[in-house]
């Protein structure tokens, strides 16, 4: 007779999740990562510990070497040895709030530093971050990675499948498993253990994956002795050490899905953070857009054409890894403390910072001293529309639209020369009239005359396309193009919230307070482009609770400017205000004709459509361990739904109620994680008193609005939104500064142009 192992096989891995700062500051974890690192070193050192997986990414291996620089030889024996395994992140991060730009740099900058230490083979390991876009499968492949682990936004999904393409590990309880620490005897650490792996085992293969770790955790004493006795416990399982490659190579996939994983049905995906701390969230946008979408472009293109001497690219370096310290996921999310979040707008400054002086440098080297104006265009697409242009003197042609007293560039740019007093002159910003210049090329302006169309009251802008109009207290947008009239489109509405920095909760039948018109007024009466200035009184609650919200008012004043281009197709629209109440939550409402029950947005790279019940209703309190779902969902920087787009920077989150999107402008709650949040049943976060999240003082919101749902269109006027074209006085020929043909060409492709390009199902380089 001989005895059959029944025992179903368990293939675990030891790790830490490594969060680079978050309810601690960064100098402040990295004391603790000094001793959790010795101690991993000291482990598989004596071989207790047989490997060890490092969280996915870089960042923290690379603060642990300043630290502990005579430990690097070590470390790279270790990773040759496949005993430690780093990358390819330079930091975990989210990827609905980073652009596909950001996620491509951030991995460039794992990868590189990884293979500089021997690790050559990765997954995109997302264990913690708060759901997944639907493009990562296509990022993913594009770097080869053997595939992809998640926890969050997964549901009901099996432990091993297919995703857009991509085969995928769905950590079903997650990766916070700290047994091995327990002061428990091995007997009951088996039990806790079979508890859970029944749990992982409902809906997977035969073949199972337990991580053996938690956040900032040492690894536990002795844990190869450990597995070795708590597997004479366990009854129907046996616990083998490995990592999350050879799980990979060992299992297939069960089920093929597609879209975005946003379940929260078995854990949280703690939507709030796509609106906590909107400024962070602004400064993000804008620092991405100038960093890697301008600045880095430009030099690129500039300097491989033979147009600029200097190539800019290690000061582009620099800049970029601090915009991606930034995307550490709890740093990007808002949901850290107040010192954290400081650190993070001084991140964003450096990187904006830097992107205006390698811009400033290009422009001032391509400039002469001539009457004619070169432009610039990196948008994707055709270009028509205003372009600004800087001048020491006046011009006759053009609109005026700024007057600085400084220094010309070409002065303060000169290192032979130190600007004197007598240096400081006035500055003339004027915008110019372009028309079809071509993607990613240089122009020549040929000044014609300029007829406008724009007409403005005291209470109306319009164009020949678009109009905006203030009757009887409401403001009207008009489709001209189709001569249809959306009345009372724009509102502003404010909730209370009772939440955190994790999640929005609401007050039961909390109807909201809406804004009122006091006044509007001429603010420009301009050829080339008019604005309109309409105040708004909100009388918004001083502070909201769990009793209710206060009888004390705190009146707030929104000042909001629409701005309208000639013979444009949008309208802009920039509001400015100072919040005074603590507990609360301001929307830009718009109303449309239908319920709403679908939207396209946009994604990192894709486009996004979602179905949405228009009555819904978030029923509070949550039980616990439960997340309430909400009618709220990301973007990048556009929604569209029943033909019409709202394009916005930094405001990453809207939400449905009935013929209504709301796009959230402001959240303000007090604290990391509310113990007693009614929408999540169970805390998410430490309790940390975080004052600045009540978002205090002044604040600002800039989104656009256009009649259209082809999202191709949409593309190219958030691109125009954002900014992309560069007007300067030169001599530049005109020409396409990239020139994509099918064939191959013999080149050094150590010192070639890199260049991305997505094809509609795949990321290519060429």
């Amino acid at each position: 007779k001989f005895m059959v192992n029944t025992k179903k096989k368990v293939l675990t891995y030891f790790h830490t999740h490594w969060d680079r700062e978050w309810y601690k500051t960064r100098i402040e974890f990295n004391f603790r990562l000094t001793k959790v690192f010795d101690n991993i070193i000291e482990k598989l050192s004596s071989d207790e510990l047989p490997c060890f997986y490092f969280d996915g990414q870089v960042s923290a291996l690379k603060d642990y070497l300043k630290i502990r620089p005579e430990k690097e030889k070590i470390v790279r024996k270790f990773i040759k040895e496949k005993k430690l395994f780093i990358g390819p992140f330079f930091c975990s991060t989210d990827s609905f709030l980073v652009s596909a730009q950001s996620l491509l740099a951030n991995i460039d900058l794992g990868i590189k530093y990884s293979k500089e230490f021997g690790q050559n083979y990765f997954i995109g390991y997302c264990a913690d971050t708060f759901g997944h876009a639907q493009s990562l499968p296509s990022i993913f492949k594009y770097y080869n990675f053997v595939g992809g682990i998640f926890w969050r936004g997964l549901g009901d999904l099996p432990q091993c499948f297919d995703w857009n393409g991509l085969k995928s590990i769905y950590l079903r309880q997650g990766y916070f498993h700290d047994y091995l620490n327990a002061d428990l005897p091995y007997q009951k650490k088996a039990e806790m253990i079979e508890n859970q792996l029944k749990k992982i085992d409902d809906n997977s293969q035969e073949l199972l994956l337990l991580p053996f770790g938690a956040d900032h955790l040492m690894v536990a004493q002795n844990p190869k002795t450990q597995i070795k006795e708590i597997n004479k416990y366990l009854k129907n399982y046996e616990l083998i050490i490995s990592n999350p490659f050879e799980y990979l190579k060992k299992v297939k996939p069960t089920k093929k899905v597609q879209g975005e994983l946003r379940d929260n049905s078995r854990n949280f995906i703690l939507p709030g953070v796509l609106s906590s701390r909107i400024d962070l969230k602004q400064k993000n946008a804008s620092s991405q857009w100038n960093l890697l979408r301008l600045a880095e472009p430009l030099n690129a293109l500039c300097y491989s054409n033979g147009l600029t001497k200097e190539n800019y690219q290690p000061q582009i370096n620099i800049a970029k890894e601090e915009l991606i310290k930034n995307h550490a996921h709890d740093s990007i999310y808002g949901c850290s403390i107040d010192e954290v979040h400081k650190d993070m707008a001084r991140r964003f400054d450096i990187a904006n910072q830097s992107s205006k002086c390698v811009i400033d440098e290009i422009l001032n080297e391509l400039s002469e001293k001539t009457q004619n104006i070169n432009i610039i265009n990196l948008s994707d697409y055709n270009y028509s529309g205003l372009v600004e242009i800087e001048s020491n003197k006046k011009l006759d042609f053009g609109q005026l639209i700024k007057t600085d007293f400084y220094v010309d560039k070409k002065l303060s740019l000169n290192p032979n020369k130190i600007p004197v007093t007598e240096d400081f002159k006035n500055i003339y910003t004027y915008l110019i009239k372009v028309k079809n210049l071509k993607p990613f090329s240089i122009s020549n302006y040929k000044q014609t005359k300029e007829i406008s169309d724009l007409k403005i009251t005291s209470n109306s802008i319009e164009n020949s396309k678009i109009g905006l109009f203030i009757k009887n207290g409401k403001i009207e947008i008009k489709d001209k193009i189709k001569n249809i009239s959306h009345r009372n489109f724009i509102e502003f509405i404010d909730f209370s919230d009772i939440g955190d920095s994790y999640n929005f909760a609401p007050l039961k039948n909390d109807k909201g307070v809406k804004a009122n018109i006091i006044t509007s007024k001429i603010h420009t009466n301009g050829k080339l482009r008019s604005a309109l200035n309409i105040i708004l009184k909100i009388d918004i609650p001083q502070i909201s609770n769990t009793k209710g919200r206060t009888t004390k008012i705190n009146t707030h004043k929104l000042n909001l400017t629409a701005i309208l281009d000639a013979q444009s197709d949008f309208i802009k629209f920039n509001l400015k205000w100072v919040n005074k109440s603590k507990n609360h939550i301001l929307k830009a409402a718009f109303n449309f004709k239908n319920p709403i029950t679908e939207t396209t947005s946009d994604d990192m790279i894709t486009v996004v459509k979602r179905n949405f019940n228009p009555d819904y209703k978030m029923n509070v309190p949550a039980a616990k361990g439960i997340e309430l779902k909400t009618n709220t969902a990301p973007m990048q920087s556009w929604v569209e739904t029943q033909g019409t787009s709202i394009i916005t920077k930094g405001l990453n989150e809207y939400e449905v109620r009935k013929n209504t999107i709301e796009i959230t402008l402001l959240r303000s709650t007090g604290i990391i994680s509310n113990p007693q949040n009614p929408s999540r049943g169970t805390p998410a976060g430490p309790p940390i008193s975080t004052p600045d999240l009540f978002m205090l003082g002044q604040n600002h919101a800039e989104f656009a609005i256009y009649f259209s749902n082809d999202s191709k269109q949409i593309k190219a006027y958030k691109q125009t939104f954002y900014g992309c074209t560069f007007g300067f006085f030169g001599e530049q020929k005109e020409q396409k500064l990239i020139n994509i043909k099918n064939e191959f060409i013999d080149a050094n492709f150590d010192n070639c142009l890199k260049t991305r390009i997505w094809n509609g199902k795949s990321i290519q380089e060429i």
